[in-house]
């Protein structure tokens, strides 16, 4: 089971997202946040394997929290860029 945490500003979007991923039987939907603040806080609380993660969102955006996610988890890899 792949373990996904979602955080964007827009619910609808992550209602989106969680509807399309529940019909797959092997990914789970299991945090979800509306900025990179409150997925930081959520992230010690419950195993993520997978972050999807806007880049636009109020109080601490995706590049901010992607940089925070790559400093305070440092054994997290991304597809996004060479880290």
């Amino acid at each position: 089971m792949i373990r996904i945490a979602l955080a964007d500003d827009h619910a609808i979007i992550r209602d989106g997202i969680r509807a399309l991923l529940s019909g797959e039987d092997d990914l789970q939907v299991v945090a979800e946040a509306s900025n990179g603040r409150q997925l930081l806080a959520l992230l010690p609380t419950v195993t993520v394997d997978v972050v999807l993660l806007d880049i636009n969102m109020p109080d601490m955006d995706g590049y901010e929290t992607l940089q925070r996610l790559r400093n305070d988890y440092p054994r997290c890899t991304c597809s996004c860029c060479p880290c």
